[in-house]
């Protein structure tokens, strides 16, 4: 690595985003841990949805709380090599909110909302974690790539740093 990289990377590391994504991301893992096992001890039969294409029933809270174990994993991953700054910190936070909107909106398409419309307050949580998925996806395309890819940000280029 030349010094003028490094010299780059230390900066970098001192930028409010990096740790501001760090915070987003260790709180998103965790709450996918908290919904991982909330899911996954609730009965299966509680949970079954029939599905008219796939000609069965579906154990929604069994596959949910599994694929929210999954997305846990690799997010709380990600904070980290948000912190250390690895390069593909960027490319592992973009597929971890993508697949979570692939998950919610299949979910949503499914019907799965109308499901928890008798749930309280889950279906707001449902809409929640949709509308933060899309939110990180905002912040790490309009923040966190200039910093990535070692791209001035305004404010150095105004002031000619």
């Amino acid at each position: 690595m030349s010094d003028a990289s490094t010299r780059a990377m230390l900066s970098a590391r001192r930028e409010p985003s990096v740790w501001i994504l760090a915070l987003l991301l260790t709180v998103e893992g965790l709450a996918f841990i908290v919904a991982a096992i909330r899911l996954l001890l609730i009965p299966e039969a509680a949970w079954m949805v029939h599905l008219p294409w796939l000609g069965d029933v579906w154990p929604v809270s069994q596959t949910v709380g599994g694929i929210a174990a999954v997305l846990a994993a690799l997010v709380l991953i990600t904070a980290l090599s948000c912190i250390r700054l690895t390069p593909a910190v960027w490319l592992n936070a973009m597929a971890a909110q993508g697949i979570t909107l692939l998950t919610l909106l299949l979910l949503y398409f499914n019907r799965f909302t109308e499901h928890l419309a008798g749930q309280g307050i889950y279906q707001y949580v449902f809409y929640m974690v949709m509308a933060y998925a899309v939110f990180m996806v905002f912040f790490l395309t309009l923040v966190v790539r200039q910093i990535a890819y070692h791209e001035p940000t305004r404010t150095n280029v105004r002031h000619g740093r």
